[in-house]
């Protein structure tokens, strides 16, 4: 019968997988824009909102993201989202709720409110 073994080193990298897959410990990610400025590891969709500026398609904006329950949300900071599919025009409202979602290499569009 083989008999395993691992060297200090392999067994340390075995127990941060162990605590990251069970959620006791944050893996270090990145998003686009500042580091300080992301959601928590594994957010993979955040509800924010963009100015009344309009948003060129190909191109990127600051999102204020914001978490709560519907109605009572609290700024919970900004990301750097870009914008693959539609230009977005200037708007009248004072700021216009959108989605954006994390590929793993940033944060993209994927919804927002139209005038």
């Amino acid at each position: 019968m083989p008999i395993y073994g691992f060297d200090e080193d392999s067994a340390k990298r075995i127990g941060q997988t162990v605590r990251l897959v069970e959620g006791k410990l944050v893996a270090p990610r990145s998003s686009s824009g500042s580091k300080g400025h992301r959601g928590s590891s594994g957010v993979r969709c955040m509800l924010g909102t963009i100015s009344t500026a309009a948003w060129s398609k190909e191109s990127s904006s600051t999102i204020t993201v914001y978490s709560g329950e519907p109605g009572s949300e609290v700024t919970a900071g900004t990301v750097a989202a870009y914008n693959y599919f539609a230009d977005i025009s200037t708007s009248t409202n004072t700021a216009r709720w959108v989605s954006v979602s994390n590929n793993g290499y940033g944060w993209l569009l994927i919804a927002a409110e139209c005038d």
